[in-house]
């Protein structure tokens, strides 16, 4: 049956009557150096807890997994090379931001939105904040890569190779481009807009020390609430037609390619949850769930399995972390050829950010996301590459993912 993660046509009136807006929160972010804010855009989601959260400066920070206290309100993050702590793998390709590999933070101030429009406002300041005007489009970046068209269709040539080879059966292949910013560039303003046209389940802004995060993710990395674990990958990808052919949906729900593409990914997930659940106990309630998004159709499956004693939250990212859907599978196999296929540091792009709430925590997966460091905005953008991946389509399809983020309407 088909789910939709489109916004729902009534607020909920809780929210709407609530000190605090979304766009108050992100004006709120101008005066802060480290915060977060996140929101699900008011979409449907059987297993979300929170509508909107926002937390400002910190108390405490915790730079290592380990570190994190179990009874605490803390936002964060995972970058996608924390996966040099668990495994025997390196990154010496370029950085393009500040953030660190992994940080959480409790707020000084935060603000809570749950699903039923519960609200817990622990800001200082009580007054209305000032809005802007946002602007009708997003500003016009001028776009480059440091890979070009030769260089992709070669590299997926060599990936092909070594799945023919054996080497491994799935790699997650991205490319980078960066554009100088304009001098009226409003990142604030440029988060709200975008947000407003792709209401994405799973948005995000991020600010820490110099560096910007504008996320605009479909995609749950994990969930944790007491002893249960859920993750949700996605895999396939179908623009939306207005209206649309019911045919067309069939026909992409049920593609042989797209099913595996997710099939492969979800065997990676459970294997990952089998490390820290108890024997038996993971799920797979949801295999290839077609889903609509503002956009765009996704298969999405959903992964379930019970954790088993005393596990610790470093030892469940030990087991997860990257999440498969971002590398390919087998995961350490794939990790390391993309060192050597792509020619940067992914930064926060298919790392994860969220929240943890006394030992709880949800997290997505960054992607469709803007980063922004010194004058400079930066999108990452890939794709699963597999035997009989078309590497025009694929290269097509990375300029499209770019455009769509950047003219979503």
């Amino acid at each position: 049956m088909l789910k939709s993660f489109v916004k729902i046509n009534v607020a909920l009136p809780q929210l709407m009557n609530s000190p605090q807006s979304l766009e108050q929160l992100i004006y709120k972010a101008k005066a802060h150096d480290t915060c977060m804010v996140c929101c699900s855009n008011d979409t449907t989601d059987e297993y979300g807890k929170y509508e909107l959260l926002a937390g400002y400066d910190f108390i405490s920070e915790y730079k290592e997994p380990k570190e994190l206290p179990s009874d605490a309100f803390l936002f964060g993050f995972c970058a996608y090379d924390l996966k040099n702590s668990f495994h025997i793998l390196d990154s010496k390709n370029k950085s393009f931001t500040s953030f660190p590999d992994f940080y959480f933070f409790e707020p000084k101030e935060y603000y809570k939105v749950d699903r039923a429009g519960k609200v817990a406002n622990g800001l200082k300041n009580e007054s209305k904040i000032h809005k802007s005007k946002i602007p009708k489009k997003p500003l016009s970046f001028n776009w480059s890569s440091d890979t070009s068209k030769d260089q992709y269709l070669n590299k997926i040539a060599q990936i092909q190779e070594d799945i023919r080879n054996g080497a491994y059966y799935e790699l997650n292949y991205c490319i980078h481009f960066e554009a100088d910013t304009p001098s009226d560039l409003d990142v604030y303003e440029l988060f709200l807009q975008i947000n407003e046209n792709t209401k994405s389940p799973f948005a995000s802004f991020c600010k820490y020390k110099g560096s910007y995060l504008l996320c605009f993710s479909p995609e749950r990395y994990l969930k944790k609430t007491g002893d249960s674990l859920i993750s949700q990958p996605i895999k396939g990808t179908l623009k939306r037609h207005f209206p649309e052919d019911p045919s067309r949906l069939k026909a992409f729900e049920s593609a042989p390619k797209e099913r595996a593409e997710n099939t492969m990914i979800v065997d990676l997930v459970r294997n990952d949850l089998s490390r820290v659940c108890k024997a038996g106990t993971v799920q797979v309630p949801e295999l290839c769930g077609l889903r609509t998004f503002s956009h765009v159709h996704h298969l999405v499956s959903t992964v379930t399995g019970q954790l088993k004693e005393n596990t610790s939250f470093n030892d469940i990212i030990n087991a997860s972390f990257p999440m498969g859907s971002m590398t390919g599978a087998p995961k350490l196999e794939v990790m390391k050829h993309i060192e050597e296929y792509e020619s940067f540091k992914r930064g926060l792009y298919s790392g994860s950010v969220g929240y943890i709430e006394n030992g709880d925590f949800d997290f997505n997966v960054v992607i469709r996301s803007l980063q922004v460091y010194q004058n400079r905005i930066h999108y990452c953008v890939g794709g699963a590459i597999v035997y009989d991946s078309i590497a025009q389509e694929e290269y097509e399809e990375c300029y499209a993912k770019l455009n769509g983020i950047m003219n979503s309407n």
